[in-house]
C-alpha cells in the first residue's frame, strides 16, 4: 500500500497539533472569562471541529492500516 506510512505520520502530526489546540482552548477558557458570548461560542465551534477532525482522520487511518491492510 502506496502511501500508508505517511498517513500514519500525518495523523500523528494531526495528533500532536489537536494536542496543542486543546490545551490553548483550555487556557483560553480559563484566562479569557470575560470575553463576549460570540467569541466563547467560536472557540467553542472551533474545537468541535477539530475533535471532529481528528476522530474522522483517526477512523480513516485505522480502516487503512488496520482493517484493509
Amino acid at each position: 500500500m502506496f502511501g500508508a506510512g505517511a498517513g500514519l505520520v500525518g495523523s500523528w502530526l494531526t495528533m500532536t497539533l489537536y494536542g496543542l489546540a486543546l490545551a490553548q482552548t483550555y487556557t483560553y477558557s480559563m484566562e479569557c472569562a470575560n470575553d463576549s458570548l460570540w467569541m466563547k461560542a467560536s472557540v467553542l465551534v472551533v474545537w468541535v471541529l477539530n475533535t471532529a477532525h481528528l476522530a474522522f482522520t483517526s477512523h480513516a487511518v485505522y480502516h487503512i492500516l488496520v482493517r484493509y491492510p
